[in-house]
């Protein structure tokens, strides 16, 4: 199954054109999507809704860019993705089109935590200029969460904010592989090779507690949880003997996406 057609998405410069949406469906509702490649990687579940709801449906996104105002990612190439201003663009695109419809999606312990070890950290500041630390980033990022929710509020926009799924310790394949026992995949196995679902909300609370603590403070703001689809009690399935629900570490395969339908369809 080919991912459709999306070239609003880290494409260099899109910051500077005029137009930096792409228009996935055509409806009488409008909804906006933004965010990094953990939205990009859930773009087919929610074009799917679209079309059946129709609702006009508007995306754009760089990768390693937050959908948060006042923020900046310390990146080299902000010179030809300029995550700022395209957040900037994407505000000034929801305000002259009327759109009441916004829909967040990102890897947020990426900007937080990293991974389990503590690395693959993307920094954000809020200033280009500034140096950012570890602590900086967390500060940034709660900062830039306090922003982006009271924008929305204060424009009468409705905004859909999904916590990001579970990261994996290892890749989808190095995973299924591991998980054969006599020539077949072992379900079993492959349970107890994903993320436990314990380490998993460990890992993610804090900044969880970020978005949420925030959100409560506005009745226009939706917090969506795909742990409630992707995770039992005791794990959160990299996938089952059949298909990946992971594309790899901690991005969704089409299939795992669409997973994630009966979860988000029911609130647009």
């Amino acid at each position: 199954m080919v991912r459709g057609n999306y070239p609003s998405f880290d494409k260099e410069g899109l910051d500077k054109q005029k137009n930096i949406m792409t228009e996935l469906s055509k409806g009488r509702e409008k909804l906006v999507l933004l965010g990094d490649s953990h939205m990009y990687s859930i773009l087919p579940v929610l074009d799917k809704i679209a079309h059946s709801k129709n609702i006009n449906l508007n995306y754009a996104g760089y990768s390693g860019c937050p959908p948060l105002f006042e923020v900046y990612p310390i990146r080299n190439d902000q010179n030809i993705k300029n995550c700022n201003e395209l957040n900037k663009k994407a505000f000034d695109f929801i305000l002259s089109n009327e759109v009441r419809s916004v829909f967040l999606a990102a890897r947020w312990t990426y900007y937080t935590e990293g991974d389990y070890s503590g690395k693959d950290m993307q920094l954000l500041a809020l200033s280009s200029k500034d140096k950012s630390g570890n602590l900086n980033s967390i500060l940034s990022f709660e900062k830039g969460v306090s922003e982006t929710f009271k924008k929305y509020h204060d424009n009468n926009i409705k905004l859909y904010v999904m916590l990001q799924v579970p990261l994996q310790e290892y890749n989808p394949d190095y995973i299924m592989y591991h998980s054969i026992s006599n020539g077949k995949l072992s379900l079993d196995k492959l349970l107890n090779n994903s993320i436990s679902n314990e380490k998993n909300r460990i890992f993610q609370y804090k900044t969880n507690e970020i978005i949420k603590s925030e959100a409560l403070k506005y009745k226009n703001i939706t917090v969506i949880d795909p742990n409630e689809i992707l995770c039992d009690n005791k794990r959160c399935a990299v996938g089952n003997d059949k298909y990946s629900y992971y594309f790899d570490d901690d991005h969704l395969s089409i299939k795992g996406a669409y997973l994630l339908e009966p979860l988000i369809s029911p609130i647009l």
